[in-house]
C-alpha cells in the first residue's frame, strides 16, 4: 500500500487485528497482523486487507482495482506510476462512449482498470 501511496498520493493508515472490535473474533496469534489500510485522498478512499483464514487465499480470489480519475492527465500519470515493474494489458485509448480507459497489472500481480470520461484532452 505504501507503493500505491506513492503512485496516488493521499494518506495511509494502518489499522491491525488488534483494533478491531472484540464482537470480530480473530486468534490472539494475529493480533499484530495488520486487519486493513486505508488510503484516503480527495476524490477516493482505497481499503485493501489480504488478511484471510488459514489455505483461503488463493490466486484467482483476489481483487482487481477500479479507478475512476478526473482527467486524461490523471489517468496518465498513476498509469505510469502504476507500470513501475508491470506490465500493460490494454493500452490507453478511447472507448466507444468517449472515455479514456487502460489496464494493467501491477508489479505485485494486482490488476488494475483506470479510466475517466473524456475532458477534451
Amino acid at each position: 500500500m505504501t507503493f500505491y501511496q506513492t503512485c496516488l498520493g493521499g494518506e495511509l493508515t494502518f489499522q491491525t487485528v488488534e483494533d478491531v472490535p472484540d464482537e470480530y473474533q480473530w486468534p490472539d496469534t494475529l493480533n499484530r497482523m495488520i486487519m486493513q489500510t486505508t488510503l484516503i485522498k480527495e476524490s477516493f478512499t482505497l481499503k485493501a486487507s489480504d488478511l484471510s483464514y488459514e489455505n483461503t487465499l488463493v490466486k484467482g480470489n483476489a481483487v482487481t482495482f477500479m479507478l475512476n480519475c478526473a482527467t486524461h492527465e490523471e489517468v496518465k500519470s498513476v498509469m505510469t506510476k502504476l507500470l513501475t515493474g508491470g506490465v500493460v494489458i490494454q493500452d490507453l485509448n478511447r472507448t466507444s462512449d468517449n472515455a479514456w480507459l487502460t489496464s494493467l497489472m501491477d508489479r505485485y500481480g494486482h490488476y488494475w482498470t483506470i479510466f475517466c470520461h473524456a475532458d477534451g484532452d
